[in-house]
């Protein structure tokens, strides 16, 4: 099980939006996805590449539940469980451009 990150930044309604359409089923992933165990990365070069060595590539088929929705920068990350497990993690909003 992934380790939750999320900032304290402000969510704008047009992200909390498109959020709340995602979360209102599961979704069927249709292309290898990486899921990251953090929001965001650690600023230590080793760190980094322990933090790297984490992040867990979801197989096309896989069933996602959206939780929640976070900001790292401008770019809104959401974090989601794998239906039926205890796996979770954080995926960047652009893989659902257009969902």
């Amino acid at each position: 099980m992934f380790n939750r990150t999320n900032t304290q930044e402000e969510i704008p309604p047009d992200v909390r939006e498109q959020f709340d359409k995602l979360a209102a089923k599961p979704l069927m992933l249709s292309k290898e996805t990486p899921l990251m165990p953090k929001l965001t990365l650690p600023r230590r070069w080793r760190a980094i590449r322990r933090a790297i060595k984490k992040i867990a590539y979801l197989k096309p088929g896989t069933v996602i539940e959206f939780i929640d929705v976070g900001m790292n920068g401008r770019r809104p990350w959401y974090f989601v469980r794998v239906k039926g497990t205890v796996v979770t993690g954080w995926i960047n909003s652009l893989l659902f451009e257009g969902v």
